[in-house]
């Protein structure tokens, strides 16, 4: 191991990034799915519900105990099987945290409801590219942090004379975030 930090590994000049991922499914054969796929790619699972247990179970973890979100996660998935889907209430509390998520499972065209516009992506199915959607989502720049700290070292620059032009990227990890 060359280098570590929380959320990625490098070895042997090959990075390797490991997230925690809160997966959400409608049902536990698309869990365990869900998260073989996301294991497989080397990324440790957290859900919402007891192990075993998938949405059609009550309560949350969060009202018996402690919710995933409150340790951290750098991305969520939602695997569903039909439009109309009991894992919108934890995709709820992943808006509500701006915590980059990816719909998946069911078709595209399964997923054009009200959470749709909040998925950083859609994909189909529960395969690798499932696992690649979820690094490219959790490893990319929040827009909004970015663009508010790229304007406010602007303004500083601006203020004490330093010319030129400046972008800073924020990205989220697990609880905090890194600029």
């Amino acid at each position: 191991m060359i280098g570590v930090t929380p959320a990625r590994m490098i070895e042997q000049d090959v990075e390797v990034v490991t997230m925690r991922v809160l997966l959400m499914a409608e049902d536990d054969g698309l869990y365990a799915r869900g998260a073989g796929t996301l294991r497989n790619a080397g990324h440790q699972v957290v859900g919402c519900h007891e192990a075993g247990s998938a949405a059609s179970r009550w309560p949350c973890s969060g009202i018996s105990d402690t919710c995933p979100l409150d340790e951290g996660v750098d991305a969520a998935v939602a695997l569903r099987r039909s439009l109309a889907s009991r894992v919108e209430a934890g995709v709820t509390c992943v808006v509500r945290q701006k915590i980059p998520f990816v719909i998946g499972g069911a078709g595209n065209e399964g997923c054009a409801n009200g959470v749709a516009p909040y998925a950083a992506l859609v994909v189909e199915g529960v395969s690798d590219e499932l696992a690649d959607a979820v690094a490219k989502v959790g490893l990319a720049p929040i827009p909004e942090l970015s663009t508010a700290a790229t304007d406010s070292v602007t303004a500083t620059a601006t203020r004490l004379g330093i010319d030129g032009s400046f972008s800073v990227e924020v990205r989220r990890e697990r609880r905090t975030v890194r600029v």
